[in-house]
């Protein structure tokens, strides 16, 4: 386009064609070939017309009047400039008052192809604009019209939408007092148009040839040539449908990456366009690639959005509520299998409005992935929060740390009791009975005082503290318990593989020195959101019922926060090893696997038999020693054949953790870190935390001989 019109500049003689005898004494009359602008004009033309570096000045027009102010009104100096460049021209006008600096600025830009035809006045010249020009403009300024309440915009846009057919620029901005006859302004014109019209037709053809080109590509699913299209039919790619495409072939060719980068442009370049028709396909297609990457609510979301206001929906397939449905059954399958941070809060609704953020996923109460929920639940329009280590279960967000608590504790106590806790007491140790009581005066009074005056009285805090102190009645207690199995550790815990306090707990507990013990527990460590997460979390809830017009009645900054951090001892008293008489130890993974009770002498062959197995093979010595030691400890042999057997079939999960179980131990102790490192392997092999514990036991008591 640039050599097009410079040879309309070159073939009409503009510069030696137009009149010059009316130029006002400041002013500048340049085309590109005699075009000589100093460093510092140039940076002004460029930053006064917003052109880019790339852009070349074909035509330069620029003009200063100045204007004497009276007794009322101060000097003033007008200065008008036009560019003319390969796609536009560019009219600048700046006002500036004597003393004060610039008072006013007035900028516009008309591309050629927009010019229908010109008329030249002498005082100015009309630029009359194409028929798609002038129906692009009206419904840009209805729309504009129709989104606002401010009676003034609204007259001003009004105006616009109703002369929005041609425009007048006055001579001033050509350099002129007035127009001659004998200037190339029109001829110039009239030829840029021809010329346009002749480009636009044999661009018509090239189109037509592309799409041609590439839809039977497409169609043979032969994609490397469609590759090869899209490189030779380059000079489109500002073309949105040739974007499309572009991102298209790339997806098929599995360059996912170049394909959305395409597609995120071409979003933004048709959401400045206003053209929706291709911002909603190309949400849907960048829901296919993002599909590919497992993120499925995303995939869901984007499609959804370009669904919905999508002319070409089908009944069933590709455009269609079919695969928004199967985007969200997919998204419930993999539900368990997403990283904690991914599910963690989630929103009951029963509309089928989707959002997702970095704190808040929103699921349909009718269609729930496999999780469980308190008794009760789930409700409507209700926010739940899952629980750290029960990856199934999920809990109303309101006071959510102290159920954590709860149930922490609880596991606690039950954990304690099958290690032979002969009592249990749970005490609050930082509560204040007499505080609360008086508290529940206090707000009492008020209320009373407030309904004698007509007050309206908020009783949030009364509701808050009555919900902790029920809090406080299900925590507490004090038990006794007279326990008869052996001390033991039950398969079925949740909190044990991240509570390293209990698990050395269970360790002097099953070495038998263990009597009494206090394990301090608060309900701060069971927060897992921070403040900045409550605060994400409201405004992504808000924003949610917004969006989804939805009504709830409900304060969601009061149910929303951490509860009032509260402390807790639980003092515990075992009955002494000693007194138990026979001892159970699990063999094998206890997945309906039989349990062999052994006695105390029956588990002393064992441990010697483990400390001489260590080696891999028993030598003759070996066997001799073990022999003797059954006869001392009056086992016959096919009881010792019956042990040994037991031993002896641990199972290739059990054996890999045997063996880092020993090399963690080669330092001569297990830390607090390898033992959760430990526990996580136990539970990848399927190997239940008390035949971990029994199998460590038996490492360290190798080691420690």
């Amino acid at each position: 386009m640039k050599d097009l019109i410079k040879q309309v500049i070159i073939d009409t003689h503009f510069y030696d064609s137009m009149e010059k005898s009316t130029n006002f004494d400041n002013s500048k009359f340049m085309t590109f070939q005699n075009l000589n602008l100093s460093k510092t004009d140039n940076i002004q033309y460029r930053k006064l017309h917003e052109l880019s570096d790339e852009e070349d000045i074909l035509i330069l027009f620029y003009n200063e009047q100045f204007v004497a102010g009276d007794f009322w009104t101060a000097d003033r100096t007008y200065t008008f400039s036009t560019v003319f460049l390969d796609d536009r021209i560019s009219f600048c006008e700046e006002v500036y008052k004597h003393g004060s600096g610039k008072e006013d600025e007035w900028k516009k830009y008309i591309y050629y192809a927009d010019i229908d035809s010109i008329e030249i006045k002498s005082d100015a010249i009309y630029f009359f604009y194409t028929k798609e020009h002038i129906a692009n403009e009206k419904e840009y300024w209805k729309n504009k019209i129709a989104n606002t309440t401010d009676s003034n915009n609204k007259k001003i846009w009004q105006e616009r939408h109703d002369n929005c057919e041609y425009i007048g620029i006055g001579s001033g901005f050509f350099g002129l007092l007035c127009f001659s006859f004998f200037d190339p302004i029109e001829p110039f014109f009239q030829k840029v148009k021809e010329s346009i019209d002749s480009i636009d037709l044999d661009h018509e053809k090239l189109v037509e040839d592309y799409q041609s080109e590439i839809n039977e590509a497409l169609d043979a699913e032969d994609y490397h040539k469609a590759y090869t299209i899209l490189e030779e039919y380059d000079f489109l790619k500002n073309y949105l449908f040739f974007q499309y495409d572009y991102a298209f072939v790339y997806g098929k060719l599995d360059k996912d990456t170049i394909a959305i980068e395409t597609l995120n442009e071409l979003i933004k370049t048709a959401k400045e366009q206003e053209i929706n028709y291709w911002v909603d396909r190309a949400k849907m297609f960048k829901s296919t690639l993002i599909e590919k990457t497992g993120n499925y609510y995303e995939a869901l979301q984007l499609f959804n959005e370009g669904l919905k206001n999508f002319e070409d929906k089908e009944r069933t397939g590709y455009y269609s509520e079919e695969r928004s449905n199967e985007l969200y059954t997919k998204y419930l399958d993999n539900f368990n299998q997403l990283p904690y941070k991914d599910r963690k809060v989630i929103y009951i609704s029963n509309t089928d409005e989707k959002f997702k953020s970095d704190t808040l996923t929103v699921l349909q109460s009718n269609k729930l992935p496999a999780i469980s929920f308190p008794a009760h639940h789930p409700i409507n329009n209700e926010t739940y929060i899952g629980h750290p280590f029960n990856q199934n279960l999920y809990i109303p967000i309101q006071h959510y740390d102290n159920e954590l608590l709860i149930d922490r504790i609880n596991e606690f106590c039950y954990l304690l009791q099958c290690l032979g806790a002969t009592s249990i007491t749970i005490e609050n140790i930082n509560s204040d009975s007499n505080s609360n009581n008086s508290n529940k005066q206090i707000d009492v009074n008020v209320g009373l005082s407030g309904l004698k005056h007509g007050i309206e009285v908020d009783n949030k805090n009364t509701q808050k503290e009555s919900s902790e102190r029920q809090i406080s009645l299900r925590i507490g207690k004090n038990q006794t318990f007279n326990p008869i199995k052996y001390p033991y550790v039950p398969s079925d815990l949740t909190w044990l593989s991240n509570e390293a306090s209990w698990q050395r707990l269970i360790k002097q507990r099953l070495e038998g020195s263990l009597l009494e013990h206090n394990e301090f527990m608060s309900s701060s460590q069971n927060q897992v959101l921070n403040t900045n997460e409550i605060n994400d979390l409201k405004i992504d809830l808000k924003l949610f019922l917004a969006q989804a017009n939805v009504n709830v009645k409900k304060d969601i900054d009061l149910e929303i926060k951490n509860s009032t951090s509260t402390e807790w001892k639980v003092k515990v008293q075992f009955k002494p090893i000693e007194q138990f008489d026979d001892k159970e130890i699990i063999l094998n993974s206890p997945n309906n696997t039989p349990t062999l009770s052994v006695s105390t002498n029956e588990n002393e062959y064992i441990e010697e038999y483990v400390f001489l197995a260590a080696d891999g093979e028993f030598s003759e010595r070996d066997l001799r020693i073990l022999d003797r030691l059954r006869q001392r400890l009056n086992i016959t042999e096919s009881r010792a054949l019956e042990l040994t057997k037991s031993l002896n079939s641990y199972s290739a999960e059990e054996k890999e953790l045997l063996d880092e179980i020993e090399f963690m131990l080669e330092d001569g102790e297990i830390t607090d870190r390898e033992e959760r490192i430990l526990l996580r392997l136990a539970n990848r092999l399927g190997i239940s935390e008390h035949q971990y514990f029994k199998m460590k036991l038996q490492i360290i008591e190798k080691f420690n001989r």
